[in-house]
């Protein structure tokens, strides 16, 4: 039996959790109910497709960005939306219209609105399997991996018009985004957030949800920071071995309220190898709603007899926190977790020193 209402409740709550708030300069999220006018703006706001990724059923009900946010704001708000473009144009014009002639009825949307929040990214018309992405030019792969040309620059012409922007991005993968993360005000990451998406992000828009969501991979500023793809070795991969510094590190994800941490409880200030360590950490919410903070545990060896990682995630817990509420969040190290691959590629674990990170991030300059 499919899609019953235990499966739409699920399928919500997995589109609230994972969405990631990027960026969220002076506090413009999430925005009140009862603004006056807002400008819904970009070619996935109103699209159910994008919704859903690939590999996918087809829900009996969706709901896309634009009629999330009608749902969820004031009756007295008045909406002005426009797709403004389409998600990829690889010629300027097509059948006599240009890609950019969508351009005009967005402009004057914002003009009239508070606040312009743009819906963009891609789509599994151009990422995805070959065959499935008919729109890619290589068959479902991306060569680059910036927002679409014309994408660009309808943020570009938005931005001119000085309305605070709040970009929402649905996308499988990472989008280059160093620019339009600069002009705008905030930036929220929805994914392919599924048949109930729409409701999602508009919630976590106007405070309904606070998002909690914290990034999987590391999230580069353009292919010059990823090693060739001939490459097999570690070097400059992943968050582990990576030197520069990436648009959004890996781990990394904002907050409506704050957290404060105490000092973690060793069990042991030193252990025979081959024991676990056990330990725990208290974790506050200081701020003034209630959310959920994703404590993160990293484990540097510094003292290892081969090439390691700077530090490497051991240890996870997204832990939901009333205001004011404190929690103390117990942990295990397994002897796994600090061996090393030696010269025959075989898991040892030797004498030295260590050093473990906790806190709500990974330990990077970014972060």
């Amino acid at each position: 039996v499919v899609d019953r209402d235990e499966h739409r409740k699920l399928a919500h709550a997995m589109a609230r959790a994972s969405i990631v708030l990027l960026k969220n300069e002076g506090g413009v999220l999430p925005l009140r109910r009862d603004i006056g006018s807002l400008a819904v703006i970009g070619p996935n706001a109103d699209d159910r497709e994008v919704l859903l990724g690939n590999y996918n059923g087809v829900p009996s009900q969706s709901r896309t960005v634009l009629e999330g946010i009608r749902a969820a704001v004031s009756p007295a708000t008045r909406i002005w939306y426009a797709a403004g473009c389409d998600i990829v144009r690889n010629e300027d014009t097509v059948w006599g219209v240009r890609a950019d002639d969508g351009f005009a009825e967005a402009l004057a949307a914002a003009e009239r609105a508070e606040v312009v929040v743009l819906v963009l990214g891609i789509s599994n018309r151009i990422e995805g399997e070959e065959g499935g992405a008919t729109q890619s030019p290589w068959q479902g792969d991306r060569i680059r991996i910036e927002l679409p040309v014309i994408q660009q620059r309808l943020v570009s012409a938005m931005a001119a018009k000085g309305r605070p922007m709040v970009i929402v991005l649905l996308t499988g993968s990472p989008l280059a985004i160093p620019r339009e993360h600069d002009l705008a005000k905030a930036v929220l990451l929805a994914w392919y957030p599924g048949q109930a998406g729409g409701e999602a992000v508009a919630e976590t828009l106007f405070g309904g949800a606070n998002p909690a969501g914290r990034l999987p991979i590391t999230w580069v500023k353009s292919v010059e920071q990823l090693p060739p793809f001939t490459d097999y070795a570690m070097r400059g991969r992943t968050y582990r071995f990576m030197e520069q510094e990436p648009l959004y590190p890996f781990g990394y994800g904002l907050s409506y309220t704050t957290f404060a941490y105490g000092t973690p409880k060793l069990s042991a200030r030193s252990i025979a190898a081959g024991d676990p360590l056990n330990f725990s950490v208290e974790v506050r919410n200081t701020g003034a709603v209630a959310g959920d903070e994703v404590v993160q545990v990293y484990l540097g060896d510094l003292e290892a007899s081969v090439r390691v990682a700077r530090w490497k995630l051991v240890g996870f817990a997204r832990v939901p926190l009333a205001v004011g509420e404190a929690k103390s969040v117990p942990f295990t190290i397994g002897a796994r977790s600090m061996a090393v691959v030696n010269g025959r590629g075989r898991h040892v674990v030797g004498p030295g020193r260590f050093r473990l990170h906790v806190g709500g991030r990974q330990p990077d300059a970014r972060s």
